[in-house]
């Protein structure tokens, strides 16, 4: 009987040690399936904002930029009537979707990326307060300046695109 009892002991330990090793092994492959999900989703967003910064640093050409403010210069100079009227811009609908998850960003990626988007926020107020009446009742050297001013941002937020898509290519390894 002793024989027997000591028998199923051992085969009760090993079963035991047999299921908790299972376990230890289960969670180490589901915390592994669960760290590649989370990099290919930081990957998937950083590619995704690359994109969207892209794109608009693609309208962002310095030199269009200048040749558009020495336009509307001329047509000031031209005439005394004359009123730029700056268009909104559009949406960034992938970083407005992202920003609840960009925590999950590399930390060298989140600043620039916040910079840039910082800026663009500076412009669209710009631009909307320049669609307003009020600006439409400033004199033509107030409404210049203004504008000029507004192109300066403009060209900057050039740099900070720049400067977040290189910081993204880094932490992509691009």
């Amino acid at each position: 009987m002793d024989k027997w009892l000591s028998t199923v002991i051992v085969a009760a330990l090993i079963s035991s040690m047999v299921t908790a090793a299972g376990w230890f092994v289960n969670y180490r492959n589901s915390l592994g399936i669960e760290q590649e999900k989370r990099r290919e989703k930081v990957r998937d967003f950083q590619i995704a904002l690359r994109a969207e910064i892209r794109s608009e640093l693609h309208h962002l050409d310095a030199a269009r930029l200048k040749e558009g403010l020495a336009t509307v210069e001329a047509r000031y100079a031209a005439s005394k009537t004359y009123s730029v009227f700056v268009l909104g811009i559009a949406r960034h609908v992938i970083f407005e979707n992202l920003v609840k998850e960009l925590h999950l960003l590399p930390e060298p990626v989140i600043d620039p990326v916040v910079l840039y988007y910082r800026q663009r926020q500076l412009i669209e107020q710009a631009g909307s307060d320049m669609r307003l009446d009020r600006f439409g009742g400033c004199s033509q050297a107030q409404q210049l300046e203004m504008y000029r001013d507004y192109i300066a941002l403009l060209l900057y937020l050039g740099t900070l695109a720049e400067d977040a898509i290189r910081a993204i290519r880094s932490a992509l390894n691009d």
